[in-house]
């Protein structure tokens, strides 16, 4: 009786303090937005598997696909569906938004820095590429990666 109410306490203790239980037993804790991915988020990328079987080269689909996984944070997955989309146009720029993103999320500052850069080449009014920039700069600790372009 005793050892069950010990196991109630700890599965009890585990629901309701998750991270503070997975960091003190060593665990991996589940990436944010993980359990929506079995509602909506699972549901649209289902709906666009279906959709590219009949239409492997719509890269919308793919860039809209790799979104969803990175809000799910399963970034290493994300990263080859967009990387998939601007082999099929190179020239769409929410394709390096997202990639940008991914790169950002597997800890790939240089390489995210660069998809922004590449977004911005494409459309140097485009804000989301600044603001991403902007993201990325915090992440350095300052904003001396782009003293040149800004303060000059």
């Amino acid at each position: 009786m005793i050892k069950t109410k010990i196991r109630q306490a700890i599965f009890f203790g585990f629901a309701i303090c998750q991270l503070p239980l997975i960091f003190l037993l060593g665990c991996t804790p589940i990436p944010p937005g993980y359990r929506e991915w079995v509602g909506e988020h699972r549901q649209r990328y289902d709906e666009i598997e279906d959709n590219l079987k009949s239409d492997s080269l719509n890269y919308k689909l793919l860039v809209e696909q790799g979104g969803i996984l990175n809000e799910v944070a399963m970034f290493n997955k994300a990263l080859l569906e967009l990387l998939k989309s601007i082999q099929i146009n190179s020239n769409y720029k929410e394709a390096y938004v997202n990639i940008g993103n991914t790169y950002r999320g597997l800890g790939k500052l240089d390489s995210s820095f660069q998809s922004f850069e590449n977004e911005i080449s494409i459309d140097s009014s485009y804000g989301l590429a600044y603001f991403n920039l902007g993201v990325n700069c915090t992440r350095i600790g300052g904003h001396t990666y782009y003293q040149n372009i800004f303060i000059h």
